[in-house]
């Protein structure tokens, strides 16, 4: 997974925009990109539509509203995880390869998202792709999150 993209745009008084670039595997085969400006969404030509569902990990139920509002707008279906052990329980639930993707904060208390990605790679033996949340950006920490066994991060 490359070519992920985030970005804020705000103004004092007129409100503040999300923005984001994901390119989603289908299948594990296909790629699927999609493209969220404001309220405008652009899918890449002649790519099919993503049915895979998210997992969405963080304890924070601000950054869930809207990130499972713009998932949803855009056709992506999100189940939301509000702490590392209910993350796994969903797992554990549905099955180990049920969700197409994971978006795992980093920084969640008790068990942090390296904990918790461990946990489903190493002893749950997940295989979709674990994408950390973070926002640290600083150079170097990519190599980090890699190491610690994230397929990448945004």
């Amino acid at each position: 997974m490359k070519d992920w993209k985030i970005w804020v745009e705000s103004s004092y008084g007129l409100g503040t925009k999300f923005f984001f670039e994901l390119n989603l595997l289908k299948n594990r085969n296909d790629i699927v990109q999609k493209r969220v400006v404001g309220n405008n969404i652009a899918i890449e030509e002649n790519v099919k539509t993503l049915t895979d569902k998210v997992l969405l990990v963080d304890d924070n139920r601000i950054i869930n509203e809207i990130t499972e509002k713009i998932l949803g707008e855009i056709g992506i279906e999100c189940d939301i995880a509000e702490d590392g052990m209910e993350a796994i329980r969903k797992v554990e639930e549905n099955g180990v390869n049920y969700y197409g993707l994971i978006l795992m904060d980093i920084h969640m208390p008790k068990y942090n998202g390296y904990d918790i990605s461990r946990i489903m790679k190493e002893d749950l033996k997940v295989k979709t792709p674990i994408i950390a949340l973070t926002a640290n950006n600083q150079e170097g920490m990519k190599n980090e999150y890699l190491a610690a066994g994230f397929d990448d991060y945004l």
